[in-house]
């Protein structure tokens, strides 16, 4: 048996390391181009090291373009930086793109890369457990026809998102009503709403989309809102125009000067950047902006006292997520929809039993639409067990949600979550966040590759010191006003700022290019020889020359 004192590696020399991602949404696919394109580092490559797979519960990639298609549905930042950090793309059609178009942008880049390579669709995770004797992920995956099967993972990677496990409201005899029910994340196509009575239930980003897409429509629309929201893009766009349908002559000067494209993403973040600090710090800036945004949809509701008072939110500008929502505040002025600050009692088998300021009433209708979100827990969609058993589930039932810098969480090793608790969830584009999370992923199974580690896990109290830092940075914020938002528990629950980061996209985009290993607990593969990357006292370029002297 050759000593691990002798290898015959080159300096740095990377152990192999089995991958698995969940979900094949914009992370998945965009770790599949950091491992594949940027760095040849898939096992499909001679100098490969990295065995990647992806499992995807659907039946095509996309993640959240593939699985919402309601009428409306489009992306709330602008088109030319919700890409990928590696392919722009010239041919938006429009300042906020659709949902199709952003589909068919993923769908083409992946062909274009081939990032798919590695994915398995209709295959869904149901169960990932940490085997300690042997420091590997245990998982075990159901495909569409009920069949079960198993693999493992050194590495265990959640792209699964928290936008598409959807949330059913609680109402009372929900299930008895006889028409067509449905949810906005799972719209049913074959309801033909023309002439129809529709219960819109909810004022959140999809209700704001789908109104207005409807309204041409229905015969009659109740809109049931428990509070107002702000309707304003974020990133301080002409706030008074629609959505700007790009011409054939300004798509040309995108695909044939790149720098201007450049330019736009350059600006646009940095106005994210300086918008997110104003709610940061209430500073004056947000002030005028917040009286900018209450003008602006005051003449959008005609400056009626009335619909002002009703529709322009009190609280501060910021602290529920802002929607661009074109056309949805002319769409509650249509005589055919109602809106309604109200409270469902229930639901009946023809409509539903409502209380208002005005007291009860029926309502009849032939369809109900519950546009009524996801569920923002960030509990794991399927069963995670870690260390000793721990039930990630059942522990963060029990407490606060609570993650190293969004992406790693103690007693789950070599476990790292897109978008997890404390990310940056309304200071910019997403796809920048998700970028920042690939990086720094990257940066550790290269270091466990050469070092040669077993498995990381953040360690407890630092972890426990980050959230209490974070709390105290946020209580200041426009977040900690009084709303009800999904970046927060209720005051019930004490109030702690669940699903928002204390500093700006480009903040976070720093923390992340650099690792700390002095904050994680580290096991090696030789913990009595943690040297092992030495090697043979050559690097991996002398080993590939020949030397002319032996």
């Amino acid at each position: 048996m050759v000593s691990v004192f002798d290898s015959d590696e080159p300096l740095y020399a990377r152990k192999r390391i089995r991958v698995v991602c969940v979900g094949a949404g914009m992370s998945g696919l965009g770790l599949a181009h950091k491992l594949q394109v940027e760095h040849h580092a898939t096992t499909d490559y001679p100098e490969g090291w990295v065995d990647y797979q992806i499992y995807e519960k659907n039946d095509d990639i996309g993640g959240t373009w593939y699985e919402n298609t309601y009428p409306g549905v489009a992306c709330d930042v602008p088109s030319h930086v919700y890409v990928f950090p590696f392919e722009s793309n010239p041919s938006w059609s429009r300042y906020f793109s659709g949902g199709a178009e952003i589909q068919e942008y993923v769908k083409r880049t992946t062909k274009k890369y081939d990032l798919d390579r590695h994915v398995q669709l209709q295959s869904k995770v149901i169960e990932t457990s940490w085997d300690d004797d042997e420091a590997v992920w245990r998982i075990k995956i159901e495909k569409k026809d009920g069949t079960v099967f198993e693999d493992y993972a050194h590495v265990l990677i959640n792209g699964a998102g928290i936008l598409n496990k959807w949330k059913w409201p609680d109402i009372e005899g929900l299930n008895d009503f006889k028409g067509d029910l449905f949810h906005t994340a799972k719209w049913d196509h074959s309801v033909d709403l023309k002439d129809k009575r529709v219960l819109l239930i909810g004022n959140g980003s999809s209700a704001i989309q789908v109104l207005p897409n409807i309204q041409p429509l229905a015969k009659k629309i109740y809109n049931v809102i428990r509070n107002p929201t702000w309707v304003q893009p974020r990133n301080g766009v002409d706030l008074y125009n629609e959505n700007h349908d790009y011409t054939p002559e300004e798509r040309k000067k995108f695909e044939e000067d790149p720098s201007i494209i450049a330019e736009f993403q350059r600006k646009v973040n940095e106005d994210y950047d300086a918008i997110t600090y104003c709610f940061l710090k209430v500073t004056p800036g947000h002030d005028k902006l917040q009286k900018e945004y209450a003008k602006v949809m005051a003449e959008r509701l005609g400056n009626d006292p009335d619909l002002v008072n009703k529709f322009v939110p009190t609280y501060s500008a910021g602290c529920r997520r802002l929607t661009p929502g074109f056309g949805y505040l002319e769409a509650l002025q249509k005589p055919n929809v109602e809106p309604m600050f109200a409270k469902i009692d229930k639901i009946t088998p023809t409509g539903a039993v409502i209380t208002d300021e005005n007291g009860q009433r029926d309502i009849e209708v032939d369809v109900v639409i519950c546009a009524t979100g996801f569920d923002v827990t960030f509990k794991p969609f399927w069963e995670i067990n870690g260390q000793k058993g721990i039930s990630l589930e059942q522990k963060w039932k029990k407490e606060v949600p609570k993650a190293y810098f969004s992406i790693c969480v103690p007693d789950l090793p070599n476990y790292f979550v897109y978008n997890g608790p404390g990310f940056p969830a309304m200071h910019g584009t997403i796809p920048k966040a998700l970028h920042a999370e690939t990086e720094y992923i990257y940066l550790w199974l290269d270091k466990m590759g050469q070092d040669r580690i077993k498995y990381i896990t953040p360690k407890h109290n630092l972890v426990e010191q980050q959230y209490h830092f974070f709390q105290h940075r946020l209580k200041s914020t426009v977040f900690a006003s009084h709303c009800s938002s999904w970046y927060k528990k209720s005051p019930s629950e004490g109030g702690a700022i669940v699903a928002m980061y204390p500093g700006t996209m480009t903040h976070f985009e720093k923390i992340l290019s650099t690792l700390r290993p002095e904050d994680f607990d580290i096991e090696y593969d030789y913990p009595d020889h943690i040297f092992y990357f030495f090697g043979n006292g050559q690097t991996e370029g002398e080993v590939a020359k020949p030397n002319p002297y032996l």
